[in-house]
Parts: structure tokens; sequence; C-alpha cells
């Protein structure tokens, strides 16, 4: 061991926390009986959906909804998941259950069900306390998601199983299996992409309704479904998208949910890459082709079923299936637009700042507000029009709110508007610090309002008919 400290901090390398991340969270190991104190991973750049499909700032990102809603009710029975990151662990208690379990790849699961079976607690602060790096690869993420579905899977084949390990209650016993049913659940998102098929090419009833009947009892089930979703999580994430992302996600964790059962440990670890690259309209036709395939099967059983007159035979039958096939051709456009990673246009994630700043070189001084910041980059509006034929090359650049002086820039680019976007050079490490601790460390940062489930609403309609990946992409 590189270390004996009584309390043990977990990040994750593509994690930084806020400035008082130990101030709230290490008061809580007052209690003996205390293990470990999780709190809420949160990232600051988009996930694959968000940005493929152009909606950043739009939609909540995938995983809030378990860190700021699911997490919280679970730590009202001692029963939180470790997430493997963002996390306060009392080394003693590790000792105690033999360290950290290695028998699955979610070894940050396996981990808190030892330690609540061993009887101690496990505390969940719902405070977003650290930021990291979400999987921006439509191949990452979904590579990323069957990884912890294969993991979560494994855990009925090994000492971790919630339901057989002694020393839980039957309130974690509960909470944990549910987890598992989470990630089963996806054969049932896959076989729903694939139920309309089955009538529009064999003419296979389902479903035992008329269309009097989904109107009357469907209709208003789905409204107060999605209203009562929303109230129950927070407003912390739309039905609207939780229903895609498990549809963007069905065909690769439903595959992996039946893999894992057959073969559990077939397939080993592999670590998520997260590499931000500079790089040109990619489709991933691995995740892609499912969608593409099912999309095609779909126009196809429309147009048989039409040629074998069912629309006659079985109206309210066909009508039935058309809708549900139809719901799936929108939502199986999403996931192909999805499928195309948008080129990447900056290195850095930027993020928005409104500080003065003064941009000098030889004599002479140009004075703006930054617009955005990152690690690399200074977007600027001069307060007086910035012309390309006024500015030099090189320059420097002052940031007084933040302690940074003389920073050596280049000037990229200058709009007509006076707009100015320098690339910062030769940053000491006394200023790199400065600047990564205003970007990223600063205590409650990362607050985010909810959103309204008629903006998501919208922004559903509006992702399919903007064909982002194709029109808007850089």
């Amino acid at each position: 061991m590189l270390s004996d400290g009584e309390l043990i901090v977990c990040f994750d390398a593509d994690f930084i926390p806020t400035r008082d991340f130990l101030q709230r969270t290490v008061g809580f190991f007052r209690e003996a009986d205390v293990a470990l104190v999780q709190t809420p991973q949160n990232f600051f750049n988009e996930d694959a959906v968000t940005r493929n499909l152009g909606l950043e700032r739009a939609l909540e990102d995938e995983q809030r909804l378990f860190f700021r809603a699911l997490q919280p009710a679970r730590d009202a029975m001692n029963a939180i998941v470790c997430h493997g990151s963002c996390f306060v662990v009392r080394r003693s208690a590790l000792d105690a259950i033999g360290g950290i379990p290695t028998e699955t790849i979610t070894e940050d699961w396996a981990t808190s069900i030892k330690l609540q079976a061993a009887g101690y607690k496990l505390y969940y602060l719902n405070e977003a306390l650290s930021a990291g790096m979400s999987a921006d690869k439509c191949g990452e993420f979904v590579q990323q998601r069957s990884r912890w579905a294969q993991g979560t899977l494994q855990a009925l084949f090994a000492s971790t199983n919630p339901l057989a390990i002694p020393g839980l209650t039957w309130r974690q016993r509960l909470m944990h299996s549910s987890t598992v049913v989470y990630y089963l659940g996806s054969v049932s998102s896959l076989f729903n992409l694939i139920a309309p098929l089955f009538f529009l090419f064999f003419g296979a009833r389902l479903l035992r309704m008329t269309v009097t009947e989904i109107l009357f009892y469907r209709l208003p089930f789905t409204v107060g479904f999605y209203l009562l979703y929303s109230w129950l999580t927070r407003r912390t994430r739309s039905a609207v998208w939780t229903e895609f992302y498990e549809a963007f996600l069905a065909p690769s964790m439903g595959l992996t949910a039946i893999r894992s059962l057959c073969k559990p440990f077939g397939v080993g670890f592999r670590v998520t890459d997260k590499a931000i690259r500079h790089q040109r309209l990619c489709v991933n036709r691995r995740v892609a082709l499912p969608f593409f395939i099912l999309f095609v099967l779909h126009i196809a059983g429309i147009v048989f079923a039409l040629a074998m007159q069912r629309q006659y035979e079985e109206r309210d039958a066909f009508v039935i299936a058309t809708y549900f096939a139809v719901s799936n051709l929108i939502t199986l456009w999403l996931c192909l637009l999805v499928s195309v990673d948008v080129a990447q246009e900056h290195p850095f994630v930027r993020f928005t700042h409104h500080l003065p700043c003064l941009l000098l070189w030889d004599d002479t001084g140009l004075t703006g507000e930054t617009i955005t910041l990152s690690e690399g980059e200074v977007v600027f509006k001069a307060s007086e029009r910035a012309m390309s034929a006024q500015l030099p090359d090189k320059a420097f650049i002052h940031l007084p709110s933040i302690e940074l002086s003389d920073v050596p820039v280049v000037v990229r680019e200058v709009s007509g508007d006076g707009q100015v976007t320098v690339e910062l050079l030769g940053l000491t490490l006394a200023q790199r610090r400065a600047l990564i601790a205003h970007l990223y460390c600063r205590p409650r940062q990362w607050n985010r309002p909810p959103r309204s489930e008629l903006r998501a609403l919208w922004e559903y309609a509006r992702a399919g008919l903007r064909v982002y990946p194709l029109a808007e992409s850089p």
C-alpha cells in the first residue's frame, strides 16, 4: 500500500472535485459504523445522445435520474450503490470485508453490497461535488452501459449475489435486486422494437384490443404516466427521453443480458475511452446496424401488411400495429442519428463565463468580456469593434478576476461583430492550476435546474426533424 490513512477518497482519472469536497463528506465518518459516503457523478460534457442530436443544454444527462433521484431513495434503506468514483471510504471497513471484491467487473457495486451485508452504513450525499467526462462517442457510450449490465448480472453467480449473501435486510435485497431487474428489462425493451413485426409479417396479434379501447385506456394512461414519472423523479429526467435511452441501448444491453445469463464471465473488462479527438463526421456501423435493419423491416412490414390487405381483414389490429410501428420508426430514426458521431470542433470543453479581460500587444490594448473559457482557449467580445487587420497574431491576455496575467496567446479568429477567439500558450503551472480551479472546482457550480416535460417533448420532436449530424454539425 502507498498510504496508511483511515479515509480513502476515490475518483476516476477524468473527475475533478470541487474545493469543498472533503468539507462536505468527511464529517459523516464521526459515526463509527459509517463505511462509505457516496456523492453523485456529475459531467461537464454532454453524453453521446445529446451531443450527436445537437441538444446540448436542452436535455439532462442520462444518469441524472439515478444519481439525483434513485440514490437518495436508496439512502433511506441503507441500500445505496457505490459507483466507483466520487466517494470516501473507511480503510478499516474495507479490510473487514477482505478488500474490494473483484469477482465481477462491477467491483464498486459488489463493494457496497459486502459493506452493507457486514452491517456498515453507507450514506449518500446528494450534492454535485465533482465533475468528470461522460462517454460522448456512441460506441463508447453503448459499450460502457453494456459493461455495467454484464457486471451486475455476474453478481447472480458470485458471492455478492444480493438474493443470497447473508446479512442484508429484505429492503436492501429488494433495492439491489431491482438493479438486476432493470438490466434484464433491456430484453423487454428490445422486444418492444420487434413486436409490431409479428403482426405486420405474420398476422400474430400480441394485443387483443380495439382502437377505441386503445384511445380510452392507453392514451390517458400514457399522459398520466408521463406526468407521474416527472413528479416522482422530481423532474430530473423526462419519461420520453428515458424511453428513448432504453430503446437506444436495447440491442446491445439486451444481447449482453442474455449472454451474461448463459456465460456470465465470458467477456473481460474494457476501459471506456473518453479522449477528445478532432475528427470528422463518423458513422459507428456496429451501433447503427441493428437500428438500420429494424428500420427497414418496419417499413417493409407495413408495405407487406398493406399488400396482404390486413387493413381490411383485421382493421383494428392493423391500425394498432401500425401505430406502434410508426412510433418505433421515429425512435429508430433518432437512434440512427445518434449512431453518427459528430465532429468535435474544439479540443477542450468550453464553459460559459462572463469575466472582464484585457488583450495587450506592444503598447496597445483591447478590453472586453469573456463569452466562453476552456483549458486551451478564451472567446471574448471586444468592447470596441475588433478587426482582423488591427490585431496581431500573438499577444498577451489578462483575466484579473481569476488572477491570470501576461498569458501568451495566439489570435485564432476574429468575427465581424467583435468576437475574438484566442488560444492560450505557455501557461505556467500556477496559472494552469488557477484556471482549472475556476473552471471545475468552485463550490455549487454544478447545480442545474430541472427542465420541463413539455420542453422534453418538443426537443424529441425537433431532434428527428433537424437531422443535426448531417445538417448542422461542424
